[in-house]
């Protein structure tokens, strides 16, 4: 952010590349040959990497050329140590690391430097609306640690607290033809500095912004 610029996740190109926004013409290649499913970037400026083929999340840190793995790489499964499919990440201030799987409904936290995840939230029992989900589009942290899944099969968005068993329904969407019917089908979710949720819109083609009640 400092240096202004933008971090990509070219999958399709199985790299992960760097626009300058004032000056650059083409993308400079950071992280070559890795299939990469999200990306984020810490308070340091280190980018961390969500990569489908080896179920892992690796880090490249300020200033080095080698990536190093920090969240899973122990094969596809639901072992402590292991992730499946991992897609959307988060890096807090405490370097935690939160990890979405996308195709099993489960969220894990990474303590800085640990070699297990702890779950947050995961699917459970189907008959519960609530805490059965899958494929999730989105997720996001706010100022608390509440975690924020989005879902586009079921166009709501969850959130869960540490310290809770059980999730709670922010807002569920419409078929976008009112006003109140904010979103149809969420994407990419995100917090600003001032706690206000960005969704975006997947079907209806713009961004929205919520206004989040934590209580």
């Amino acid at each position: 952010k400092k240096k202004d610029l933008l971090i990509i996740c070219d999958k399709g190109n199985e790299r992960v590349v760097q626009w300058s926004r004032q000056n650059q013409t083409s993308p400079e290649i950071i992280i070559s040959k890795i299939e990469c499913n999200g990306v984020t970037i810490d308070n340091d400026g280190d980018i961390y990497v969500s990569e489908e083929e080896t179920h892992s999340v690796k880090r490249l840190k300020q200033g080095e050329t080698k990536v190093t793995t920090v969240a899973g790489g122990n094969g596809c499964g639901y072992n402590s140590d292991q992730l499946n499919n991992p897609a959307y990440i988060f890096v807090d201030k405490q370097y935690s690391i939160y990890v979405c799987n996308f195709k099993y409904g489960r969220v894990t936290k990474w303590i800085k430097d640990a070699k297990e995840g702890i779950i947050v939230t995961e699917k459970q029992n189907p008959d519960d609306s609530i805490s059965w989900w899958d494929y999730p589009s989105g997720m996001a942290i706010d100022h608390f640690g509440n975690v924020y899944v989005s879902e586009i099969n079921q166009n709501r968005i969850v959130r869960w607290s540490e310290k809770s068993e059980e999730g709670y329904v922010v807002m569920y969407g419409g078929n976008g033809q009112r006003p109140p019917d904010l979103f149809r089908g969420p994407g990419a979710i995100s917090f600003d500095r001032e706690g206000n949720l960005y969704v975006a819109d997947n079907f209806l083609h713009r961004i929205v912004k919520i206004d989040v009640d934590v209580n």
